[in-house]
């Protein structure tokens, strides 16, 4: 569950409780999945390589905004990206925290923690926001046919074990080569750039 029922306080602060609750129906859900997909869009659509795409913009602002502060392609730039800002800061400063990851010695780095899984969907569009080698877009773009943001955070290496195997723990380096949004904008661009290719040179043969 996304955590938005409460649950005991951990290192003083209120936790999400991860079996559900009250507060976690599925209109809950709905509704968060909702301002996350809204932000993720508004902020594509802002920071589109070849220009703002005004036309989702527009569809993604109240009517009243969309003949004035969406006029031009900077205005329009500079407004969804305040409101992606906005909604980031807000969700951030609700379920995350500033702390402190031992480290060798007596050293101390400083990251960022979560109290919910909500919480931990919106640090990475945090880091969206702030690392500047992040994000990443769908390969596709480089034939013109998608724009989507794939990347949201850096190779880490975690402890899996293996379904149904009794052994211990495995280590396991998580994804930082995933080039495409989806299976089918893969399978599009492998056809675009292998097989119609192919198919265009034996025809022309």
């Amino acid at each position: 569950m996304l955590g938005l029922s409460p649950a005991e306080e951990h290192l003083g602060r209120p936790w999400g409780s991860v079996a559900g609750g009250e507060e976690d129906s599925v209109r809950a859900f709905e509704a968060e999945a909702w301002r996350a997909s809204h932000t993720l869009c508004l902020y594509e659509a802002a920071t589109r390589p070849t220009g703002p795409d005004m036309e989702m913009i527009k569809k993604l602002a109240p009517p009243r905004y969309r003949d004035f502060r969406l006029s031009t392609p900077a205005m329009a730039r500079r407004w969804a990206l305040l409101q992606v800002q906005a909604e980031v800061q807000y969700k951030v400063a609700l379920y995350c925290y500033p702390t402190l990851y031992p480290q060798n010695g007596d050293n101390f780095a400083q990251g960022w923690g979560f109290s919910c899984l909500l919480g931990a969907m919106w640090l990475q569009m945090f880091v969206v926001l702030t690392v500047r080698d992040v994000p990443v877009r769908c390969k596709l773009w480089e034939l013109g046919e998608c724009e989507n943001i794939i990347s949201f955070g850096q190779r880490q290496i975690v402890d899996v074990k293996p379904q149904g195997s009794d052994h211990g723990m495995k280590k396991y380096a998580t994804r930082e080569d995933k080039e495409f949004c989806s299976d089918s904008h893969r399978y599009r661009y492998h056809y675009l750039t292998v097989r119609k290719p192919q198919r265009q040179a034996k025809r022309d043969r």
